[in-house]
């Protein structure tokens, strides 16, 4: 058995390997672009909306979760913080007591709810322009 390979040999597997890394290279880089311009196309349709307007997209996504999870809290509450960064407290008081009632022992969604409904029943003529509502109680870890 003879195992010394001969020139011819060793080009053709040299070139097999050389062939595979290259071609393995050259799918890497194009997924790799494929991700970086799509990542791109995002941020700049993202940065063309208001900051409002980026929340109300926001919440139409959770909304339709919504549709699908009805009683999800992290949907719920998702949605709800957003409704009150909105100042959109009509919206906001369902979800308050909805949460309450699938979480009664949560004493964060009963605070909300408290805040929420002492700023829905403010006027807004009876607030003065410096008066902002009090913010709604938030922890990331129950998120």
């Amino acid at each position: 058995m003879n195992n010394k390979l001969t020139p011819k040999q060793i080009f053709k597997k040299s070139f097999a390997i050389l062939g595979g890394v290259a071609f393995f290279s050259a799918s890497i880089g194009g997924v790799a672009r494929m991700l970086t311009n799509s990542s791109n196309a995002d941020n700049s349709q993202e940065e063309q909306l208001s900051p409002e307007a980026q929340l109300k997209q926001k919440a139409e996504g959770y909304e339709l979760v919504l549709a699908r999870e009805p009683e999800n809290p992290f949907v719920i509450d998702n949605l709800l913080s957003i409704y009150v960064e909105l100042k959109d407290f009509e919206k906001a008081l369902p979800l308050a007591e909805k949460l309450v009632a699938l979480q009664p022992e949560n004493t964060r969604y009963k605070q909300n709810l408290a805040v929420i409904k002492r700023d829905l029943a403010k006027s807004p003529e009876n607030r003065s322009p410096q008066q902002e509502p009090q913010e709604v109680v938030t922890t990331e870890e129950e998120k």
